[in-house]
């Protein structure tokens, strides 16, 4: 399945297959896929937690912002983009 959040003050969301879209959040994130990429485009202001098992990525904040990164992957190979 897919999951498409338009906007939101805060989201939690959590899928078993499938890919997670966030078109905007001002807020708090966490987004949660097992097998299935995560989208998310980010306002800055609160806690971005994403995961997913077997999939990607993409965390988009405003550039006026400088998060604070931490990764991990099994078996890709991380890479950002400015």
């Amino acid at each position: 399945g897919h999951t498409t959040i338009g906007s939101a003050g805060s989201v939690e969301v959590a899928i078993g297959s499938g890919a997670i879209t966030v078109d905007h959040v001002s807020g708090a994130v966490k987004a949660r896929s097992i097998s299935g990429s995560v989208q998310l485009r980010a306002g800055g202001e609160g806690r971005v937690e994403a995961e997913t098992m077997s999939g990607s990525i993409t965390i988009t904040v405003p550039s006026s912002r400088h998060p604070s990164v931490q990764v991990r992957s099994l078996s890709s190979k991380r890479r950002a983009l400015t």
